[in-house]
């Protein structure tokens, strides 16, 4: 007198931003217990894993950043915020780098590119432009810096290109 059954798929959990995935189920072939047994006209279906990852919004942590010359390197916070009940995932990816805006690569700053890898869960990373400290009264300058070329399913937040200060303390 049984007239369904259950059976479970069992799920590995990652921390990988996938969107939905799909399972494809098929019966078949049922053993007979007693009287013999057919599969029916609905003998397959999907079964859709719906991800509880995502890459989040990548961007700067603040319009602007600012260092002493003589500190010999600018940091440079970039964040990542994610939506209420998604876990951040890991291998999320985001290129950054400099160009002149009044400062000049190789006479005030190294010019500086790179790629920025997110761990599951985490929420902000840094990198460094090296300063070159010099004697010259120069006032303030300032470098470009910029994020692109997002990876892992993450996407470019807002504040997508401030500027790192120079300030001047020779």
């Amino acid at each position: 007198g049984i007239r369904t059954k259950t059976f479970t798929v069992p799920i590995l959990q990652d921390t990988l931003a996938e969107g939905t995935e799909t399972i494809n189920l098929t019966l078949s072939m049922p053993t007979p217990v007693g009287v013999a047994q057919l599969v029916t006209a609905r003998s397959t279906a999907i079964l859709s894993i719906e991800d509880d990852d995502e890459g989040g919004a990548i961007e700067f942590d603040g319009a602007n950043f600012s260092a002493l010359e003589s500190a010999g390197t600018g940091v440079i916070r970039v964040k990542r915020t994610g939506t209420a009940g998604k876990t951040l995932a890991s291998g999320v990816t985001i290129d950054y780098a400099t160009s002149d805006g009044t400062a000049t690569a190789g006479l005030d700053y190294v010019a500086t590119a790179g790629r920025l890898t997110f761990p599951a869960g985490a929420t902000s990373l840094t990198f460094t432009v090296p300063l070159i400290n010099d004697t010259l009264g120069e006032g303030k300058e300032t470098v470009n810096v910029t994020l692109s070329n997002p990876g892992g399913g993450g996407t470019i937040g807002g504040t997508a290109k401030p500027v790192l200060d120079i300030l001047d303390d020779g």
